[in-house]
């Protein structure tokens, strides 16, 4: 996600970092390797899903992959991408329960705390 970088006022962007290549990029692909053959069914949630590198990825595989991040530059960044998200908090999630066979939660479980309404929405 777009973020204001210390004392200055420059943005780091993921998806400008992420096109930079070595070794944080190897690091991200195998990560998200890692994380993408363990996902089933045919709806699938990345949660906090940020500039949408992850969630391409899934999108490629699942066409129907739906993102949620809170922040609205990340929205639109997102959606310039032609990806299918939603603005929201994931402490309140705007799906019925049991809404997705997967959750993908990568970055996002070290910035806020795990929840319950977050849980309702997974079918596992």
């Amino acid at each position: 996600m777009p973020v204001t970088a210390g004392h200055n006022a420059d943005e780091i962007s993921q998806r400008a970092q992420y096109a930079k290549g070595g070794m944080g990029r190897r690091y991200w692909d195998f990560r998200d390797a890692q994380a993408l053959r363990h996902i089933t069914g045919p709806r699938v949630l990345d949660a906090g899903c940020g500039e949408g590198i992850t969630l391409g990825k899934i999108s490629a595989m699942i066409p129907d992959a739906e993102g949620v991040d809170i922040d609205p530059a990340n929205i639109a960044i997102c959606r310039e991408q032609g990806l299918n998200v939603t603005q929201a908090d994931l402490a309140h999630l705007p799906f019925p329960d049991a809404t997705f066979d997967s959750v993908v939660f990568m970055a996002s479980s070290s910035i806020l705390p795990i929840r319950l309404q977050f849980s309702r929405n997974w079918r596992g």
